[in-house]
C-alpha cells in the first residue's frame, strides 16, 4: 500500500466522491438499461443502442421518444438503428437457400432484422474485426451502407473467445462512464476502479492516484485547468527572454525580435513600419508620447516579469521536492515501532499534499491582479514553504539515521559491551524526540495547508480574485 493511500483510506469515506468497483459500474449500467427499457417498452438489448445512440442522455431521450403512436415508435427505433426482433433474426437455423454475401459459401446463412444474411464464420470474422481492431461497441449489419445495428445479445452468441468478449464488454462500459456526468475512470493505466462524484473536480482513487476529473491531470487545487494548461505552456527562461526582447507586429501580430539600434522597426513580414516602444504606426509617430509609453510600459513589464520569476521559482522548487520526497521514502519500517510506522507514514502523505498546493498556489498567483488579499496570501505561502522544507529535512534526517542503525546491526560483535548498550538507550530516547518533534510539525503544516486551501477557495467563490488573465 502506498503511502498516499494509506493516509486517503480515512478522508474518502467522509468526502464529495467515492470509489467504486468495475462490477459495481456494470451493475449500475445494466439497472439503467431496464429502468429505461420498462418505460419505454423496449427490449433491453435494444435499449442499451439507443441509449448510446443518444449519448446516454435519458432525458434527451424521454423527451423525443413517441409514446402513443406505434407507427412513429417503429420509425423512431429504425432511426436509431433498431428494429424489434422477429423470426427474421438470427437463430440457430440456418436458410441453406441464401448465399453468404462475403465468401459466397451456400453450406447455410443467417442474418439480422434486415434481412442481410452471412454465414457464421464471416458474421465471427466480422464482429471480432470490429471489436478488437476498431474498437466499436455499436456494430452496424456487415452489409455496405446498412444502418441496423447487431444487439448484444446476438454479438454474444456469435463469438464464442473470451477475450473478445471480454474486451466488448468493456467497450460497453467504457461509452456509459464516458457520457455520465458522475463516473470517471481513474487515471492510471492499470487501475480497474471508477470514482462517482457527488460535487468537486478532485478526486483520490484507492490506487493512491490523484487526480482532476475535468482534465485528468494531477489535483492541482486552487488553479483552474484553464490557468494550469495556460502556465504549463510557460517555460520559465523562454518566457521572460520573450517578454523582454520580443514584441508582435501590430499588423500582422508576427513576433519580432529586437537587438541593438533605434526604436524604428519594419516588420519583415508585412512591412509595417511603427515604432518598437509605443507600437504606434512609425508616419505619425511623436517622441515625446513615446518616452512617456515607455516609462509606464517598462515599469509594468518589470513588476510582470519580477512576479514571473517569483513563481516559477517556487513552482519549480516543490515540483522538484515533490518528485525527490516521492521517491526517496526509503526508511526500513522493520526497524519502526509499528504505532509510529503509521504516523510517520501520515508525515509524508502531508508532506506530498503541501508541496502539491504550493506548487499550483505559487502558479495560481502568477494570474491574480495585484491586492492586499494576494500579498497575505503569497505571504502565507512562503510561511507554509519554509515549514514543509524543515519537516521534510527532519524526516529524511530521521531516515538517513535508522539506515545507519540498521547497517551496524550487522557489524555488532562479541565485544558489545555495557557501555554500547547505554549508547543503544540514548539513541533510542534522541529518535523518539525527532520522530515527536516530526509529528508535530507536520501536524502544524497540515493546519496551515488545510487554512491556505480555504482561503483560495474563497478568493474563488467570493470573487476576491481578479484575474490579469
Amino acid at each position: 500500500m502506498s503511502t498516499s493511500q494509506s493516509f486517503n483510506e480515512d478522508e474518502m469515506s467522509n468526502s464529495s466522491f467515492k470509489v467504486i468497483a468495475y462490477d459495481e459500474v456494470v451493475r449500475k449500467m445494466n439497472e439503467e438499461i431496464k429502468r429505461v427499457s420498462a418505460t419505454l417498452n423496449v427490449p433491453p438489448t435494444i435499449m442499451r443502442i439507443i441509449l448510446d445512440r443518444y449519448n446516454w442522455n435519458i432525458l434527451k431521450l424521454l423527451e423525443t421518444f413517441p409514446f402513443d403512436s406505434p407507427t412513429e415508435r417503429d420509425s423512431f427505433l429504425r432511426k436509431a438503428g433498431v428494429m424489434i426482433p422477429s423470426d427474421r433474426s438470427i437463430s440457430d437455423e440456418l436458410d441453406a437457400n441464401v448465399d453468404c454475401g462475403i465468401c459466397y459459401d451456400s453450406d447455410g446463412t443467417t442474418g439480422l432484422q434486415c434481412g442481410h444474411k452471412f454465414c457464421r464464420s464471416c458474421w465471427r470474422k466480422y464482429l471480432t474485426f470490429k471489436i478488437n481492431e476498431c474498437g466499436e461497441e455499436t456494430i452496424p449489419c456487415a452489409a455496405p451502407n446498412c444502418d441496423i445495428f447487431v444487439l448484444d445479445s446476438i454479438v454474444r452468441s456469435l463469438i464464442s473467445d473470451p477475450n473478445v468478449l471480454q474486451k466488448y464488454n468493456g467497450l460497453i462500459s467504457n461509452k456509459y462512464v464516458m457520457w455520465s456526468k458522475t463516473l470517471y475512470w481513474c487515471k492510471s493505466p492499470d487501475c480497474q476502479f471508477v470514482i462517482e462524484i457527488d460535487y468537486g473536480t478532485h478526486v483520490t482513487c484507492r490506487c493512491g492516484s490523484e487526480f482532476c476529473c475535468e482534465c485528468y491531470e494531477d489535483a492541482h487545487a486552487p488553479i483552474s485547468c484553464k490557468h494550469l494548461k495556460k502556465w504549463k505552456e510557460h517555460d520559465s527562461c523562454n518566457q521572460i527572454y520573450l517578454s523582454n526582447f520580443t514584441k508582435q507586429c501590430p499588423k500582422c501580430q508576427i513576433d519580432i525580435e529586437k537587438n541593438g539600434g533605434c526604436p524604428h522597426m519594419v516588420c519583415t513580414t508585412c512591412k509595417h513600419s511603427f515604432c518598437w516602444n509605443c507600437l504606434k504606426p512609425w508616419y505619425n509617430h511623436n517622441p515625446h508620447d513615446c518616452n512617456k509609453t515607455k516609462s509606464l510600459e517598462s515599469q509594468q513589464k518589470r513588476t510582470r516579469n519580477e512576479r514571473l520569476r517569483t513563481c516559477w521559482h517556487h513552482y519549480s522548487k516543490n515540483k522538484n521536492a515533490l518528485e525527490d520526497e516521492s521517491q526517496c521514502l526509503n526508511i526500513p519500517w522493520q526497524m519502526v515501532n509499528i504505532d509510529r510506522r503509521f504516523e510517520l507514514r501520515r508525515v509524508s502523505a502531508t508532506i506530498l499534499r503541501c508541496r502539491r498546493l504550493l506548487m499550483y498556489s505559487y502558479a495560481l498567483i502568477y494570474y491574480l491582479e495585484e491586492s492586499n488579499a494576494v500579498c497575505i496570501a503569497e505571504s502565507s505561502l512562503d510561511g507554509l514553504e519554509e515549514k514543509v522544507d524543515k519537516l521534510s529535512s527532519k524526516l529524511k534526517e530521521y531516515e538517513q539515521s535508522k539506515t545507519e542503525t540498521t547497517t551496524s546491526l550487522f557489524s555488532v560483535t562479541e565485544n558489545s559491551n555495557k557501555e554500547d548498550m547505554e549508547m543503544d538507550v540514548t539513541e533510542k530516547m534522541s529518535e523518539e524526540n525527532l520522530i515527536e518533534s516530526i509529528v508535530n510539525d507536520s501536524s502544524h503544516c497540515d493546519e496551515e495547508s488545510k487554512k491556505l486551501s480555504k482561503v483560495f477557495e474563497n478568493g474563488h467563490d467570493k470573487s476576491i480574485w481578479t484575474y490579469c488573465e
